[in-house]
This record gives structure tokens, sequence and C-alpha cells, in this order.
């Protein structure tokens, strides 16, 4: 009687595994992350195909639309405002998914990656629907959790690697001039020397690479600014003056590249504080680590572009 209870006891369990099995297997798939970036930026890199080369962990066609990772093939169907719909092939069964998207805040989006109810038709094996159904959902995670990797780094984002510091420079001696073109090199090594003259010619020591910014006031008219940092504050010659520095926060970014490239990482920087809800206190500008007046081929211009924020 005893063995007779057990072996009843040991199929109700059995049963009851089993049919949790397939309760939890035909369980929708739904997971979701929340991207440290803006709902435009996750919308730049998830709706056009082009940019899923990027971010996406597995195989990629993109002839045909289409994206495999691990054996399970993801095909674009349809696109929206607000996320893409996709087809998903297993190898056995062909599941509908989609992908959307919505802002929390300006710098927050949550993304959530659902698949429907898997159609099971042909498995009739609990385990082995859960198992499928544990292979599906773990390659969810890991497709969800590239493009989190992905939009969570600013390089990758905004083209930059950009840093949060502090700056470090208190007092310089700026020359500022309005010309009808865009200045060159030669100008502004003209305005460099001169201002390096007048820290020599009163025993003062520059602290930090001479500094640039560029300002179009008009269709053919640009201010141009050039600044070097000092040890102390000097007395101020022709055409030049002293500006004393807020010590404050300051957004920065290395580039290697001539004046297009240096100006589209000023415009990244301008959507990487837009996305962060940052302001600005005081005009950017451009480090001049190399000397461009030595250096002819400004793609190897090596610069640092500074940004004061709030």
């Amino acid at each position: 009687m005893k063995r007779v209870i057990i072996i009843i006891s040991a199929c109700l369990i059995i049963c009851l595994v089993a049919i949790y099995l397939i309760q939890i297997s035909n369980k929708t798939i739904s997971q979701t992350t929340i991207n440290n970036t803006s709902e435009g930026n996750v919308s730049k890199f998830l709706l056009y195909e082009n940019n899923w080369l990027k971010w996406w962990p597995g195989e990629k066609d993109l002839k045909n639309r289409s994206f495999s990772y691990n054996g399970i093939k993801y095909t674009f169907e349809k696109k929206t405002n607000s996320g893409l719909y996709l087809n998903i092939n297993d190898g056995k069964r062909t599941l509908k998914g989609e992908m959307l998207f919505f802002p929390i805040d300006m710098a927050k989006t949550k993304l959530t990656f659902n698949i429907d109810s898997i159609n099971w038709s042909g498995t009739i094996n609990p385990i082995s629907r859960y198992l499928e159904y544990r292979k599906i959902n773990s390659e969810v995670t890991k497709i969800l959790y590239s493009f989190y990797n992905y939009m969570n780094d600013p390089k990758q984002v905004y083209g930059y690697e950009i840093h949060l510091s502090k700056v470090k420079d208190s007092v310089m001696l700026v020359s500022l001039t309005t010309i009808n073109q865009y200045p060159s090199p030669i100008i502004i090594e003209k305005m460099v020397l001169d201002i390096k003259q007048q820290i020599k010619a009163q025993n003062g020591i520059e602290t930090n690479y001479p500094m640039l910014n560029v300002t179009q006031l008009g269709k053919e008219n640009y201010q141009v600014m050039v600044a070097i940092p000092t040890n102390k504050v000097l007395k101020p010659g022709k055409n030049t003056v002293v500006n004393k520095m807020i010590l404050g926060n300051i957004l920065e970014a290395k580039i290697i590249g001539g004046s297009n490239t240096i100006q589209d990482a000023f415009n990244q920087i301008k959507i990487f504080m837009k996305d962060h809800r940052l302001s600005s206190p005081a005009i950017p500008f451009e480090s001049m680590i190399t000397d461009r007046s030595k250096q002819p081929d400004s793609s190897k211009w090596v610069t640092k572009i500074y940004y004061p924020i709030l």
C-alpha cells in the first residue's frame, strides 16, 4: 500500500511539473531595459537596419533585412514611430515579435522586447517545450543588453568619447578680433604669438595649450577669440584682456582631424547636452594641442574641445 501511495504521489508530482512547464513555456516573452539615452537616439539605432550592424551581437544579412543570433533569425516586418515588428524563426516555427520604446524623460528611454505566446504545435514533450522557451527567452536578454551596452557608450552613440571634468585654468590672457572670413592657421598663429610675447614679457608661465573659439556673427563676419592660460593675473596689453574662469564642470573630448571634424564634435556635444538636459554658462572652445602652423596636414591635428556646463 505504501508503495502504491509513493507511485501515485510521484505521478502527481510529474503531472504538476509538466503542467507548470507547459504554462511557463506558453507565456508571452516580455523583457525591458532602461537606456540612459534619448528617445531620438534609440529610434536612430533601432529603426534603421544599417545601424543594427553596429550593435547586433550575431550575424547580419542587411540585404534580406535579417539578423541571426545562435541559430534564431530575426527579420524586419514593419516599423512605426514607436518601434518595429519582427518575424522570429528558430528553425521550427515563425514567431511574432515587437521592440517598442517610449521616453521616460529627456535622458532615459524604455525599450521592451515582446514575443507572442509561442506556437508549440508538434512539440508534445513539456521539458522540450520549456527548454526551447528558455533558449528564446535567453536570446532576448542577450540582444537587449547588447543594445543597452552600445547605447550607454557615448563614443558609440555620439562618435566621440565625451568626459565630464573640471575647469583647471582659472586665469587666461585673451585676444579678440573680428574678420570677414573664417580664420586661417596663419591668422590664429599670429594671435597666439602676440599673447605668448606678452606673457613672456611679464615673466608669466603658460599653464596649458592655446585656446580658440570662432563664432560666426553674420554671413561674412567671424569673431575670433584666442586665449592662453597663465599662472597668474597679467597686465593686458594691446588687443588683449584678462579672463577669469569659474572652476566648474566642463565636458571634454579629444579629437584628431581638421576643422570639419572639430565642428562635428562640437555639434555632437550639443546633442549630448540636450539629451542630458545640460546648459552652458560660457562659450565652448578648442585647445590646440598641435601647433597648426607647423602641421599643414589638418587630418593629423590633435585638439581637445571643451564645453562648460551647469
